[in-house]
């Protein structure tokens, strides 16, 4: 018989944390277009499959959309997490924690969960979300 595998919530809460840095900074960026002037020799980009910021916002939004029902829900989520910023993970939490109530932490671990299980966290390093590796044409 297999025993239940408890919950990670440390690593939930990592990825929820991460994933929401990178998603504020991500909000005043537009991404995923690109253009250079053929006669000048340019290069383009340097991995036209690795996901852009603009790719990242959409699958971070499409797990909010499984999170947040209603548009009560998804105010009170962007004035707590999104619109305040915060250098001081304590201040971002009481404010959070004066918003939405107790329900905060049930939020943030269902996201996290969504997050690792949907491959957008981790953001970097071998496996994450930005990274991608270029094949040789053919190949696959």
């Amino acid at each position: 018989m297999k025993k239940k595998q408890r919950p990670q919530f440390a690593a939930r809460k990592a990825a929820f944390d991460a994933v929401l840095e990178s998603y504020r900074q991500a909000q005043d960026m537009t991404g995923g277009i690109g253009a250079i002037v053929i006669g000048d020799g340019g290069k383009g980009v340097s991995n036209p499959v690795r996901p852009s910021l603009t790719d990242f916002r959409c699958d971070v939004e499409r797990v909010f959309g499984k999170c947040l029902k209603g548009s009560l829900a998804w105010k009170n989520f962007f004035l707590a997490y999104v619109l305040y910023d915060s250098d001081d993970a304590i201040d971002m939490g009481m404010h959070a924690q004066k918003i939405l109530g107790d329900g905060m932490h049930g939020l943030e671990q269902g996201m996290g969960a969504l997050f690792i299980k949907h491959g957008i966290y981790p953001l970097h390093g071998g496996g994450g979300y930005f990274h991608c590796i270029r094949q040789p044409r053919g190949s696959v």
